[in-house]
């Protein structure tokens, strides 16, 4: 079985997450046999985490954790709690590819694992973001 592993936060759950999601299972299944299973691990920030990243969610995590397991591309998930658990989640869970948004792909928080994993960052989904989101909601509110 090939196994792909991503993290997210997942608050406002969009188009651009489920996207890449998506294409977080397809990476397992470029790396498998013809035939052989492939499942998508997700590590989803818990509120912890979160605050010590500066974010705020709007859903606490297991609502976000209950969003994220709905997914049909999701297989198992399991909460973020630090940078660090990265090297452990990746033996725990047997990934083969890690696989995140490009923007992730120089930050110094995965400088450091990309020697362990296969790695794999992917384009944003055009014309959506969890930023933009929070944006035009709080332009609606005032």
């Amino acid at each position: 079985m090939k196994t792909a592993i991503t993290y997210g936060t997942f608050d406002t759950l969009h188009w651009g997450h489920i996207e890449i999601l998506r294409r977080a299972k397809e990476a397992a299944e470029e790396l498998a046999e013809i035939g052989e299973p492939v499942r998508l691990v997700v590590g989803i920030s818990d509120d912890d985490f979160n605050a010590e990243k500066g974010k705020q969610a709007y859903h606490t995590f297991e609502e976000r954790e209950k969003f994220v397991q709905a997914i049909r591309y999701v297989d198992e998930t399991f909460p973020e709690h630090s940078w660090g658990q990265k090297p452990d989640d990746f033996k725990k869970y047997n990934a083969d590819i890690l696989v995140m948004g490009e923007d992730w792909k120089d930050r110094p928080e995965f400088q450091e694992v990309k020697h362990l994993i296969k790695a794999k960052f992917l384009p944003r989904t055009k014309l959506i973001s969890s930023t933009e989101i929070r944006n035009i909601v709080s332009k609606a509110g005032k």
